[in-house]
Parts: C-alpha cells; sequence; structure tokens
C-alpha cells in the first residue's frame, strides 16, 4: 500500500501515486438505500447490476451466494460516481481488461480478509470499497482501507433474527448517516441538510463500537486542539 508511516493520528506519510480512475465496489449483501445501490437496482426488476447476475427471490440485506464486483468511476468534484460494468471500463478506456482483472483479484482478496477478520470480532463485512494508483510501475492501495466510511459493518449477532423479522440490520458505519439524509429528500444533489448534534453523536459512538470490536480496548479519545501537534509533524517537510 501507499502508507510509509504514520507519525500522528491525523498524520499520514505516503507514496506519491498515479490515482487509477476506479473505485473498486465488493459487495457481500444486498443491500443500499442510494439510487446507485444495487438494492435499489434489484427492487425495480434488474437482475443485471454492473455485469453480474442476481438471483430472482432475493430480500433486502440478504447474502449473495458469492460476493460480486461492482466498479465505479470516479466523478469530477460536485458530480456522481457512476457504477458500470467492465466492459462499458475498457470502451471509455478508463483500463485495460488486463489491468482490471487483476485489481478485481486484488480487491476479492482484500474483501475475504475482511470477512475473516470482521467475523473474528463479531461483525458482519457487508461491502466496500478500494482505491488503486501506480507507483514506479506497481499497484498501489491507496487510501482507507475498510474503514466504516468506506465499508459497511453489521452486528453478527442479531442479524439473522432481524432479517427474518424484516427488520433492519444493527448498523455500524455511515449508513446511519446516509439513511438519514435520505429521509430528509436529500439525493446528493445540493447543498446536504445541516446534520443534528444527536444524529452526529450516534454516528460518532457507532464508529467508536467498530474500533472497540476490532481491538477489544475502550476507544482513548484525546479532547483539545491538534493544530499545534500536525504542524510539529508537518514543519520538516515544509508545509
Amino acid at each position: 500500500n501507499h502508507v510509509i508511516r504514520r507519525p500522528h493520528p491525523n498524520v499520514w506519510r505516503v507514496r506519491r501515486c498515479q490515482p487509477i480512475q476506479v473505485e473498486m465496489v465488493v459487495r457481500g449483501y444486498l443491500t443500499g438505500v442510494t439510487s446507485t445501490s444495487a438494492w435499489t437496482a434489484y427492487k425495480r426488476g434488474d437482475r443485471e447490476f454492473c455485469g453480474n447476475e442476481m438471483p430472482d427471490g432475493m430480500r433486502k440485506n440478504e447474502k449473495f451466494p458469492e460476493p460480486i464486483l461492482t466498479p465505479s468511476t470516479k466523478a469530477a468534484q460536485g458530480d456522481h460516481d457512476e457504477s458500470v460494468p467492465p466492459s462499458e471500463l475498457y470502451k471509455r478506456k478508463i483500463l485495460e481488461p488486463g489491468l482490471y482483472k487483476e485489481l478485481a483479484r486484488i480487491a476479492m482478496r482484500l474483501y475475504e480478509r475482511g470477512v475473516s477478520r470482521a467475523t473474528d470480532h463479531g461483525l458482519i463485512f457487508v461491502d466496500t470499497k478500494y482505491e488503486f494508483g501506480i507507483s514506479n510501475g506497481k499497484i498501489m492501495l491507496m487510501d482507507e482501507v475498510n474503514t466504516p466510511d468506506s465499508s459497511r459493518y453489521w452486528m453478527v449477532d442479531d442479524y439473522e433474527a432481524r432479517f427474518e423479522k424484516e427488520e433492519e440490520p444493527r448498523k455500524l458505519d455511515k449508513e446511519y448517516v446516509r439513511t438519514w439524509l435520505v429521509e430528509q429528500g436529500f439525493t446528493g444533489d445540493g447543498k446536504p441538510p445541516k446534520l443534528t448534534d444527536e444524529l452526529r453523536v450516534e454516528a460518532a459512538a457507532r464508529y467508536m463500537e467498530v474500533v472497540e470490536n476490532f481491538t477489544g480496548e475502550p476507544m482513548q479519545l484525546e479532547v483539545g486542539p491538534v493544530d499545534e501537534s500536525i504542524y510539529s509533524i508537518l514543519n520538516p517537510f515544509a508545509y
């Protein structure tokens, strides 16, 4: 990956990469609330999604027979990413087939590892996205990996019971915030509604629960400004 070291919780030193303009999205479950989600497509009758055949008779939040890969274009700032099949990436000359197949192989391996780690800690690793770049001719994993910002996590202990009752699983990721935004009528265009303090606190608590599940330790928080400590790290690099 592109990380060289992490001298501060808010600072990474990384290798400079040429970003590959595709997000590799791996989905293990049929879910989602946005207009681009697999569940939205399935609900309107689509059984083909980004080159993947989805079986008839599935229900929301059900596990796919096998994880599927649904690549997404990386849109310019202000625009929306677009989920497309690999053939469309080739047609638009965004990616060559050989490179796509290698990224797909790596993404699936990473997802499998994430599933294993999550299972060990009482979580379901629902889906995620990976970003890659090229550095000195080599593929590099970039950006965040398997975080609640880039992934969905559900609690495993009551998933089956909730699924049978057609209730939503207990979510420990940003889907909680995304669902609230959709309920307010926000679709990703224009200025989003202001998040309430209650919503922000609950979202933070869910993120902390993910950390505590993985580490087995209480989350340690430092309250106060971080500017000075960040500047002390960056000064030697003339930032």
